[in-house]
């Protein structure tokens, strides 16, 4: 009888061993696998890249002021200026799209021109859909597209539009 105790005390210790060991390899493998698995952190809290305003006037056809005073410059237009072809026409246009309305300008890579305006893209909802303005301006033939420095996120699109302007003579396209 004292073998068979001793052997199941043996038998016992050797399965104890044998889970501890399991146990430990699988330390080993979760160890080993969020090891290779790139670091989970917290979200950081980065400036948001949308923000709304209404707008309370327009100064030309491709920037406007906000309610809030700042002045923004739509990103990858240009209208005309003052005193040059469709100048009018492009400003009115900004203004039917814009105008008294609240809108959401959007954030690219940098903030502000070196006149200190705000560049950004707008969306405004008209009827019960949301338009992308610069683009609108573009596809019309109210502004050229014009691309300068990092802000390029809807460079694409806007270069489309104007394909498409020209396609339909509108406007500065059918010069």
């Amino acid at each position: 009888m004292a073998v068979k105790k001793e052997s199941s005390k043996n038998s016992q210790g050797a399965f104890a061993l044998l889970i501890i060991l399991l146990f430990f390899l699988a330390l080993i493998n979760i160890s080993a696998i969020l090891l290779m698995r790139p670091s989970i952190s917290p979200p950081q809290q980065q400036d948001s890249q949308e923000e709304s305003g209404k707008v309370t006037e327009v100064l030309d056809g491709e920037s406007f002021t906000l309610d809030n005073g700042r002045i923004v410059k739509l990103i990858g237009v240009d209208a005309p200026e003052l005193g040059g072809k469709y100048y009018e026409e492009s400003k009115r246009f900004l203004e039917f799209m814009v105008l008294d309305k609240t809108i959401t300008l959007e954030k690219d890579i940098e903030d502000k021109d070196s006149s200190g305006r705000l560049l950004r893209y707008a969306h405004v909802v008209y009827n019960m859909e949301e338009l992308f303005v610069n683009l609108e301006s573009v596809r019309q033939g109210y502004s050229l597209p014009f691309h300068t420095g990092q802000n390029v996120r809807h460079r694409a699109e806007i270069e489309q539009a104007r394909t498409e302007c020209i396609k339909n003579q509108l406007n500065l396209c059918g010069i």
